[in-house]
C-alpha cells in the first residue's frame, strides 16, 4: 500500500480538531519565520509513523524534521 496525502475533505475534518495556533504580536511586523503549514506538519508526522523512519529522514516537502517534531510535541501537550 502506497503513502497518500490527505484529501481536502479529510483535512477539513482533522483541522477542526487541532489546537488554534496563536500568532505572535509585534507592534510593527511579525517576528521570525512564517510558520510551517499545519497540513504539511500533520502529513510529515504521519509519514514518519507510516514508514518507521527516523526524524532525520523526513522529506523536505514536510518541513524541517525539528520543526515537525516540535509541532507534534506542542499538539500533544495541548
Amino acid at each position: 500500500m502506497a503513502w497518500r496525502k490527505f484529501t481536502d475533505a479529510k483535512w477539513e475534518k482533522i483541522k477542526a480538531e487541532l489546537p488554534i495556533r496563536k500568532r505572535p504580536w509585534v507592534k510593527r511586523k511579525r517576528a521570525g519565520r512564517k510558520p510551517v503549514d499545519d497540513r504539511n506538519c500533520m502529513e510529515g508526522i504521519l509519514w514518519i509513523l507510516w514508514t518507521g523512519s527516523p526524524w532525520s529522514e523526513l522529506p523536505e516537502r514536510y518541513g524541517r524534521p525539528s520543526t515537525v517534531h516540535r509541532r507534534l510535541q506542542k499538539w500533544t501537550r495541548e
